[in-house]
């Protein structure tokens, strides 16, 4: 979340547990200004920044937790616009897409099956594969603009995630 408009500088947070120990990591060239350990941070985005992944992985007791969320930051002449997607074990993007939409990273380099790709307005599947892995991308070209939902299997847990076609 931007803190001002016009700004770079953005929050981020996960779930607090009392007695865990955080670690976030951030995309090439973006700045953890404050919170490294703690279950939130503020970050800042450079001029032109690249898209990637803030991820964070939490440890209580013996038992560790990850998660991620993609990002990318557009200028478009107005304040820089903050957009995100993802959070589970898959990171697809970018999201919005115009035409290719890649699995960027899965947790752990777990194996994705079971995908399915549903046109949200409709309930048509438009896609269904066994697999995909980490750098495959589906092509969204001829696809119509609107919502999509992706459903697949990262191991033995179903992870959704809404994509929105441009």
């Amino acid at each position: 979340m931007a803190d001002d408009p016009f700004s770079r500088t953005y929050s981020y947070y996960s779930e607090f547990y009392s007695g865990a120990s955080y670690s976030w990591s951030v995309p090439s060239g973006w700045t953890i200004n404050s919170g490294q350990g703690t279950f939130s941070i503020g970050v800042t985005a450079p001029a032109n920044p690249n898209p990637g992944s803030i991820t964070v992985s939490s440890t209580i007791c013996t038992n560790s937790y990850y998660g991620n969320k993609y990002i990318s930051v557009d200028d478009d002449g107005g304040p820089p616009l903050l957009r995100a997607s993802g959070g589970g074990p898959a990171i697809f993007g970018p999201n919005p897409v115009v035409d290719n939409l890649k699995l960027i990273e899965v947790a752990n380099q777990k194996t994705i099956s079971n995908v399915t790709v549903t046109e949200m307005l409709t309930g048509r599947p438009v896609y269904q594969l066994s697999t995909l892995v980490s750098g495959e991308s589906l092509s969204f070209l001829p696809l119509n603009p609107g919502y999509y939902q992706i459903k697949c299997f990262v191991e033995d847990i179903e992870y959704t995630e809404n994509i929105i076609k441009e």
